[in-house]
């Protein structure tokens, strides 16, 4: 179905444009009504790996400048 091929074109772009170690993908509608699908590209050295990184808190603030980079990469590939 269409939701499987733009989840793989996301993962695509992920595995392009980033060095991950591994790539998460999960399917959710417990916290809200609609289903949803979360693609998390993860690295050995991120704050949970290799447990969940649900329910963790960044250490850092988050810059929201990074949006429209990762916006343009995946516009323009």
């Amino acid at each position: 179905p269409l939701r499987r091929q733009r989840q793989m074109c996301i993962r695509d772009r992920l595995k392009e444009h980033t060095s991950l170690d591994k790539l998460n993908i999960g399917a959710l509608g417990n916290m809200v009504k609609q289903l949803h699908v979360h693609i998390i590209a993860r690295y050995e050295t991120d704050r949970a790996w290799p447990g969940a990184i649900w329910g963790t808190q960044s250490t850092k603030d988050f810059d929201a400048s990074i949006v429209d980079v990762w916006r343009q990469r995946f516009n323009n590939a």
